[in-house]
């Protein structure tokens, strides 16, 4: 690419001069659409070109302005390259202008400057070879000619030494990623070279895309063959909706695995007698062998549903399941309804969320320094942002502990306890 400019750069040298010369042009290239124009002044003596009488004149002659001295300068097509036709050879100093209005005035921007006429270069040689210079005006005037013109090949074989390595892709994609996690998208083919179909959760369900023994698999047939799930009897739906609305309402008539037909007490007719909905009613008389447990239980049942007890040290033993759960060392007698229970915590996780709310309030606030209302004692007010609702106030005080004055020059914060 630099030998590619070198020789357009040349080329301009060698045949761009003189070919605006002999148009009476001055040519020079600006930004595209853009409207420009010209004045030129003789270098002899400092006189202005006006366009309008055709003479050189000083400056302000007859009150006349740089609107007065702008030749205007047209674009060939969208090229940015302009044109001002300028039939003066006198030695000059060309001044562009850019053009705000309809026609040039003296408020428009000046926009660089040249000599006039261009300057020319006779190139002899280039590298101390005379017939690089031929060479380059014969490209310049007929193109190439392989039979006459050397080229000399670009090396093309050394390893290029600045190609984007693949950890730097690698760590871009990571930076890129975490920059924007909402809008950097990947299309995830596989995972470990195996095709996901993860595609297939959000389309139609396909029996040959959930592999058997998947989590999927296992979640919907109880020996994880899909092929085997049948939606109309085995989805979530189809069970809620053998359940009638209310489940005291549940009438089982069939009870395999659910009760062994040759316990004693379910053949008994007086339990048979007082049962519910078809269930038999027990009275349990010990857990595990342990008479204390049922007694236990069922003082805890009583509690749960008619709030009958006052304690609960008696009926839940030290360091159970219930105790571990409701006192932190496991000693029920620590439990206290008034801060323990759930609806307590709640209520004290509430307060400490309005606590938090103020903080944040606190940490946005904007600041104004209060020295008016005491001149002796200023302050430092907190309002809430954007808005007049004062948060805080607090005392500035001095490095040595005093309040801040307006002549002290050397201060320090210290702040009052809210």
């Amino acid at each position: 690419m630099k030998t590619i400019k070198i020789l357009l750069v040349l080329i301009v040298l060698l045949t761009g001069a003189s070919i605006c010369q002999a148009a009476n042009e001055i040519v020079f290239g600006r930004d595209s659409g853009d409207d420009y124009f010209a004045i030129a002044i003789r270098k002899a003596d400092f006189y202005v070109w006006y366009p309008t009488g055709t003479a050189w004149e000083a400056w302000g002659t007859g009150s006349r302005d740089l609107s007065d001295y702008g030749m205007a300068a047209s674009e060939q097509g969208d090229s940015g390259i302009y044109t001002v036709t300028f039939t003066q050879t006198n030695a000059s100093i060309v001044r562009i202008y850019s053009q705000a209005g309809g026609s040039p005035a003296v408020t428009d921007i000046y926009d660089g400057a040249f000599d006039w006429p261009y300057n020319q270069v006779d190139l002899i040689q280039i590298g101390t070879v005379s017939q690089s210079v031929t060479d380059l005006k014969d490209f310049a005037d007929t193109g190439y000619d392989p039979a006459t013109h050397s080229v000399v090949l670009v090396n093309t074989t050394t390893a290029n030494t600045d190609l984007v390595t693949a950890a730097a892709v690698v760590n871009e994609w990571e930076t890129q990623s975490q920059a924007d996690p909402n809008g950097f998208q990947v299309n995830v083919i596989t995972v470990n070279s195996v095709a996901t179909n993860l595609n297939e959760l959000m389309d139609a369900a396909d029996t040959d895309k959930v592999v058997t023994d998947s989590v999927i698999g296992k979640v919907a047939s109880t020996d994880g063959d899909w092929s085997k799930f049948v939606k109309t009897t085995d989805a979530l739906q189809s069970n809620r909706d053998k359940l009638p609305a209310n489940l005291e309402d549940l009438s089982i008539t069939d009870t395999t695995g659910i009760v062994k037909s040759n316990v004693t007490w379910w053949r008994d007719s007086s339990v048979l007698a007082n049962a519910i909905n078809g269930m038999p009613l027990v009275d349990i008389g010990a857990i595990n062998g342990i008479v204390s447990h049922a007694t236990n239980l069922e003082a805890i049942t009583t509690y749960l549903m008619a709030n009958a007890l006052t304690t609960l040290g008696d009926e839940i033993a030290d360091n159970s399941i219930l105790a571990k759960l409701m006192a932190a060392d496991g000693d029920i007698s620590d439990y206290n309804p008034a801060t323990d229970a759930q609806e307590s915590i709640i209520n004290s996780l509430a307060t400490v969320g309005g606590y938090i709310d103020d903080i944040l309030k606190l940490s946005e606030a904007d600041t104004k320094i209060d020295k008016t209302t005491d001149p002796d004692a200023w302050r430092i007010i907190f309002y809430e942002k954007g808005t007049a609702n004062v948060l805080m106030t607090k005392l500035i005080k001095s490095v040595d502990g005093t309040a801040v004055k307006s002549e002290y020059t050397v201060i320090g914060q210290q702040v009052e306890a809210p």
